[in-house]
């Protein structure tokens, strides 16, 4: 794995989790669906995943709706990205 995904997935597990503020549903899948918005709106850049986090931080439900997942709780799962050319 290299050194940015790392970090990416590091991000994703220490402040964008359970942790999150205004967070009170202990079903796994809502982190998922959270942490899938705040990697669609990063768009693979790893200053973009921090800056969605933020967000997600102050309110999650933010980056459900900027990523387009805000009235489908299963959107996330038809969500993939598009491979890049570095893949």
């Amino acid at each position: 794995m290299g050194a940015a995904r790392q970090e990416a997935a590091e991000l994703l597990i220490t402040r964008c989790g359970a942790n999150l503020p205004l967070w009170r549903e202990t079903d796994p899948r809502g982190l998922e669906r959270i942490r899938f918005a705040a990697l669609k709106l990063s768009d693979g850049d790893l200053g973009e995943l921090r800056r969605a986090v933020e967000i997600a931080n102050v309110d999650w439900r933010d980056v459900l709706v900027a990523a387009g997942f805000g009235r489908d709780p299963r959107a996330h799962e038809l969500w993939f990205p598009a491979p890049r050319k570095s893949d």
